[in-house]
């Protein structure tokens, strides 16, 4: 099986960690990439091809959350 290639967003690095290391713990081939505010995982969604993305609701103000929600949309939903 291929690497799965995961980016997890979030303001808490112990949210990040430990998110990290469950993965981890399941998934022997898995790449994990923090971002750090909802920018950041905008860019890293854009530049990457993830096959999963783990975030945080609250990624700084309303128009950064509306942002990744409508990226993580656009790059992964049937329906866009």
């Amino acid at each position: 099986m291929n690497n799965l290639k995961v980016l997890i967003a979030g303001t808490s690095s112990s949210y990040l960690e430990i998110s990290k290391k469950m993965l981890k713990f399941h998934y022997n081939n898995c790449d994990v990439d923090f971002a750090y505010s909802g920018k950041e995982c905008v860019d890293k969604i854009s530049a990457n091809n993830y096959n999963l993305a783990l975030f945080d609701y609250e990624l700084g103000d309303r128009s950064e959350e509306r942002r990744v929600g409508k990226e993580c949309r656009s790059r992964w939903s049937p329906y866009h």
